[in-house]
């Protein structure tokens, strides 16, 4: 089975991001380019072995940093907020 050009990419980027340990990371986030303001937070696009990926900049609660690594619904929040548990999505449980 042959992957398609998309699909080499992903797991090309993928599997180069998961390598990274969280220092790695940072350091990447940091050479990113500046880009768009919005609802959250921040944008960037950064460069992945020759791929540009979009990176979606949103600040982290203390509560949250408190709870490293947390899938914890921290806020309460009812289950039709999880990402793909409603047609109009809203805010996941943690970072």
């Amino acid at each position: 089975m042959t992957l398609t050009a998309r699909q080499e990419r992903h797991s090309r980027v993928s599997g180069s991001l998961a390598a990274r340990d969280d220092d790695e990371l940072a350091a990447l986030l940091r050479r990113a380019s500046d880009g768009a303001v919005g609802v959250g937070g921040g944008s960037s696009v950064v460069d992945v072995d020759g791929a540009p990926v979009f990176v979606k900049r949103i600040p982290i609660t203390d509560r949250e940093l408190a709870h490293p690594h947390s899938t914890a619904n921290l806020f309460g929040l009812p289950t039709a907020c999880q990402y793909g548990m409603h047609p109009l999505a809203g805010p996941g449980f943690g970072a």
